[in-house]
Formats: structure tokens, C-alpha cells, sequence
């Protein structure tokens, strides 16, 4: 499935759920001030969850590259 059309279900879906019948014009065409509001709320959900996924990755490889080092340093102290 593409992502536009991933992003007119989920933007129906939510416009129901949050405004019900109001926000539909006649069957699935969604009112613009609705469809504007739905689609502002998608993106600063997607930019708040990729900054936080972004932070969690940098973390992850910080913290491989401690592990790494704290082995790296055990394994030269048994083999002295």
C-alpha cells in the first residue's frame, strides 16, 4: 500500500473519531478546515516520534560502542 493512501484511511479514520459525521462532506470526502487539521496532526506526530526514535538509535549505538570497549577490556586483562 502506498503511504497516500495509508494517510487518507488513517486521516478518515481519525476524522470520524474525533468529529464524527461532521467532518465528511458526502461519504469519505473530509471537510478542508478537517482534512487540514488532520493532516498537521499527522505530521507533528511523525516528527515528534522520528525525533524520538532518532534520539533512541543514537543511544543504541552509543551504548554498543561502551559494551564493545568494556569487553574489548576484559578480554585484555584475562589474556594477561
Amino acid at each position: 500500500m502506498e503511504a497516500a493512501q495509508i494517510k487518507h484511511i488513517v486521516a478518515i479514520k481519525l476524522a470520524d473519531a474525533l468529529f464524527g459525521d461532521d467532518a465528511f462532506t458526502d461519504g469519505s470526502f473530509l471537510v478542508a478546515p478537517i482534512m487540514a487539521f488532520v493532516t498537521t496532526l499527522l505530521a507533528l506526530t511523525w516528527s515528534r516520534y522520528r525525533k524520538v526514535l532518532k534520539r533512541q538509535a543514537t543511544s543504541i549505538d552509543r551504548k554498543t560502542r561502551e559494551v564493545e570497549e568494556e569487553w574489548r577490556g576484559k578480554l585484555c586483562r584475562l589474556v594477561d
